[in-house]
């Protein structure tokens, strides 16, 4: 994805919110009850069933089902195509399509038209933002000039551990721009 941060969870884990990772259930016992079964979804009992318990993989509060997945009220029915509806007061509607690497917005604002991503990443003074196969990330710099950037090329990043994850531990990956939206979405639903 581009112009914007995203958390991405190891195997094995799913996002409980959108910084926070936890390991997954199968959601098929009664000690798989209130844990995470998905992105944004929690393990429920299921109410319709009266004769033997079962359990069922639910959206969590804020989350509505679209196309299999818990998402946003705000991004429900928003196809973007190559790319994922982000939520953010700062966008038209309070949503906005970021494409993956490799598509750019048609006029109608979805991800359908390969193009080139250009890196929205502020490296630090003495890293490069360089593309990965799948990732952007700022990298070290190592002397060779080759690709040296602040994040105004045309190369996209992703930070690896920025968020307070580490790609071994089942935690988070940071990828994209800006951490300011999540923020501010945060601090909205705290308040409601």
């Amino acid at each position: 994805m581009s112009n914007h941060f995203e958390c991405k969870c190891n195997e094995g884990y799913a996002l409980l919110n959108e910084d926070t990772c936890e390991k997954l259930v199968h959601c098929n016992s009664p000690e798989d009850e209130y844990k995470t079964c998905g992105n944004y979804a929690k393990c429920i009992r299921d109410a319709s069933s009266i004769e033997q318990v079962k359990f069922m993989c639910n959206c969590t509060r804020d989350y509505i089902v679209f196309w299999g997945k818990c998402v946003s009220p705000l991004c429900y029915l928003k196809l973007c195509g190559d790319g994922k509806c982000i939520v953010s007061p700062d966008y038209e509607f309070g949503n906005k399509c970021s494409c993956n690497i490799g598509f750019v917005e048609d006029k109608n604002g979805a991800c359908t038209i390969p193009g080139q991503t250009e890196c929205a990443l502020k490296c630090k003074e003495d890293e490069k933002c360089k593309f990965t196969g799948r990732f952007y990330t700022c990298v070290k710099n190592t002397n060779d000039n080759e690709g040296i950037s602040n994040g105004n090329t045309s190369e996209v990043s992703n930070v690896i551990g920025e968020g307070g994850g580490d790609k071994n531990k089942g935690m988070t990956v940071m990828m994209g721009t800006t951490i300011f939206p999540l923020f501010f979405i945060f601090v909205i639903f705290i308040t409601v």
